[in-house]
């Protein structure tokens, strides 16, 4: 989940990730902690962050992280209407790294805490100007270690997502396919059989 003003001062931050194989989302241009931001100045800003991340990488981002989980009808309805799938974490595995613990305390809350399926919030950065690599880098390692020896895989949300269509029947039998050719989200109607 990439701000585009931050893709817009490190775009090799942003190649790097494309290149190891990284989904990447848009978490609007500026990072706006506004409940009440209107519909226009969301599309604004997830037009901006598109646009950046398209220049640098030559596709959309599909999926949308609303700043600060903060969601209502209207973030949701305007990012479904800008192609965006709305998509948070997992609340019991935030670490709050936004206030700096240490990483020993990040790497002990997570792995305490991890079941199938989570989505873990984690910030690479600390500090106004990211002259600081933030504690979640460095307990990455110790995290990532107790993941695999414990059988658990890392993938993508877009793959996570389409795992769970194949063993969940979704409500009215509707899912969404997600195209790095085309970068739309489109929208299909399956029958419970292809579910299976």
């Amino acid at each position: 989940m990439v701000a585009g003003n931050k893709v817009k001062r490190f775009p090799a931050i942003l190649k790097r990730q494309v290149k190891e194989g990284h989904e990447i989302a848009n978490h609007t241009y500026n990072h706006i902690y506004d409940r009440n931001i209107t519909a226009a100045k969301l599309t604004a800003e997830l037009d901006q962050t598109d646009e950046i991340i398209k220049q640098i990488t030559g596709y959309k981002p599909t999926l949308y992280r609303p700043f600060g989980g903060l969601h209502n009808d209207l973030i949701i309805n305007t990012a479904i209407q800008n192609w965006k799938l709305v998509i948070l974490w997992s609340w019991h595995q935030d670490p709050q790294d936004c206030r700096n613990p240490t990483a020993s305390k990040i790497s002990r809350y997570i792995t305490k805490g991890v079941k199938p399926g989570n989505i873990i919030l984690l910030h690479d950065w600390n500090g106004s100007e990211f002259s600081q690599i933030s504690q979640s880098v460095k307990a990455l390692e110790s995290i990532m270690r107790y993941l695999y020896r414990n059988d658990y895989e890392c993938v993508t949300v877009s793959e996570m997502l389409y795992r769970s269509i194949k063993i969940i029947p979704t409500p009215f039998d509707t899912f969404y396919h997600f195209s790095q050719e085309d970068s739309f989200l489109k929208e299909r109607e399956v029958s419970r059989w292809e579910l299976k």
